[in-house]
């Protein structure tokens, strides 16, 4: 082979390790569009099953679905460990799908993944998306953190969001520990439990088997993590019947809770009836009462005596599922009394 073929041949292998390099990019670059494509029309399919009630609804859930997928992306390209926890975990129990009337993603990560995170609240990754974490996440107590308005930090009580600056929504992405805050770490637990803000901000504690191994889930189109047993965490924290039933319905074109609408029901009927002051006092009073079933059960097992220490969990299981019973009964007419042993009390 004289010097020209060599020559020849050598001008050939680069120009085929060229072509093949930039094929490769080309062919890398359209499976991406498509894969992209196609995860965008499962969101549209999963919208369509989706029901509105006011005119932002839509805009709404479309810019919330499609920044929990980003999320999903981002995740799995820096591995983050992730769940999805709350009302969109409420979601996903009562329908697959995202609550109609919700305004954010809920998302769990283990308090002490936090600090891996720092490194990727300063990517550029994106010019409608950005990762803030809270710089106070170490504190346990919300009450103790501040804000940060200048550095873009509106939130105290999530450790981190990730956020959609073009439709100014947010997946608020809450600590998980794996301790009880109020309790020393030291502390010997026949159980290992995991501990998270409860809908009123305070401490609840959950066996960790209901939340590990997570499980790969779909989502409104969207494959994410669930934890192992969701209906229990949803049962746990809202009580049973949020596990089949939604608190809140389209009720005269906006979203309404149904407790407050049968509530200012009730008020409006004894209106018409022309009570008098003290009567109407008394009766909003005991209707504005009705609303929080947990301070009406708490305040009952005040008066319930106990003998053994596993007493009070049962007798407060025993009334939070029959107010579920209650609401279920009277949200679909059921004619029910109680009897035997229940009416003996």
């Amino acid at each position: 082979m004289n010097r020209s073929q060599r020559k020849l041949l050598i001008l050939l292998f680069v120009f085929l390790c060229v072509t093949t390099i930039i094929f490769n990019h080309d062919q890398c670059q359209l499976c991406s569009n498509i894969t992209t494509i196609y995860k965008h029309i499962w969101i549209e399919q999963a919208l369509k099953q989706i029901p509105t009630c006011i005119p932002d609804d839509r805009p709404r859930q479309r810019a919330l679905l499609y920044t929990l997928q980003e999320w999903t992306h981002f995740a799995q390209k820096y591995n983050i460990r992730y769940w999805i926890a709350y009302k969109t975990l409420v979601g996903y129990v009562q329908r697959h799908a995202l609550l109609p009337h919700d305004s954010d993603i809920d998302l769990l990560i283990m308090a002490q993944d936090t600090a891996q995170l720092f490194q990727f609240s300063h990517l550029n990754f994106s010019s409608i998306y950005e990762f803030r974490i809270h710089p106070e996440w170490y504190i346990v107590e919300e009450t103790k953190r501040s804000y940060f308005h200048s550095e873009g930090i509106h939130f105290i009580a999530p450790n981190a969001r990730f956020i959609n600056r073009k439709d100014s929504i947010h997946l608020n992405i809450w600590p998980m520990y794996d301790y009880h805050p109020d309790q020393t770490r030291m502390k010997n637990n026949s159980e290992a439990m995991l501990t998270q803000y409860d809908k009123n901000s305070k401490w609840k504690s959950t066996p960790k088997e209901w939340t590990f191994p997570l499980e790969k889930c779909l989502f409104s189109g969207i494959k994410v993590w669930c934890p192992a047993h969701p209906e229990k965490l949803v049962a746990n924290i809202y009580g049973p019947i949020s596990v089949n039933i939604s608190s809140t319905e389209c009720i005269n074109g906006s979203w309404t809770n149904f407790v407050e609408h049968k509530t200012t029901k009730k008020t409006t009927i004894m209106n018409n009836q022309n009570m008098s002051t003290t009567q109407m006092t008394k009766a909003q009073t005991t209707a504005i009462r009705l609303n929080d079933d947990d301070d009406l059960i708490e305040k009952a097992l005040e008066h319930i005596p106990i003998c053994t220490p596993k007493d009070r969990p049962r007798q407060r299981n025993l009334l939070t599922m029959l107010q579920a019973w209650s609401h279920l009964a009277e949200q679909h007419r059921i004619p029910y009394w109680i009897s035997y042993g229940t009416l003996v009390g």
